[in-house]
């Protein structure tokens, strides 16, 4: 062993102080993992700055020292991220309780101006409020 540690120029004692530390590391990343797994498992979906905030306490009393950005390294190895749900654009709702009056207009061809009229309110979200917005259209 002194003829390896001396060809990658480390002292015995550093070799095997680094044997230890992985082996401390390697036993901290696995409680912390159990732990953040039984978190998960009574709240699903649970993203890195809240689990660290419900960790902050087991970490304490196990004296292990992890940040936030090391418990994210420790997710992302393992594939525990929270995985984000994508954007949708939110356009008319057609799933409320109001009446829901049937297209009259479906099979009508117009043959001249001004015999048919339709009509569309809608509503998008700004800065401050609701914007409703409704629209008159005639063929």
């Amino acid at each position: 062993m002194s003829l390896l540690c001396s060809l990658f120029e480390f002292s015995r004692q550093a070799w095997y102080a680094a044997i230890k530390q992985k082996e401390k590391v390697s036993f901290e990343f696995d409680a912390v993992l159990a732990e953040i797994l039984a978190i998960r498992k009574r709240i699903p979906g649970i993203g890195t700055a809240k689990l660290y905030e419900l960790l902050k306490p087991f970490l304490s009393s196990h004296f292990i020292k992890m940040g936030r950005d090391k418990i994210h390294y420790l997710l992302k190895k393992e594939g525990l991220l929270v995985k984000r749900k994508g954007r949708r654009v939110v356009t008319t709702n057609s799933d409320h309780c109001l009446k829901k009056y049937p297209n009259l207009v479906k099979d009508i061809i117009p043959t001249e101006t001004e015999v048919l009229w339709v009509s569309e309110m809608t509503g998008t979200p700004s800065l401050i409020s609701r914007v409703v917005v409704a629209l008159l259209i005639y063929h």
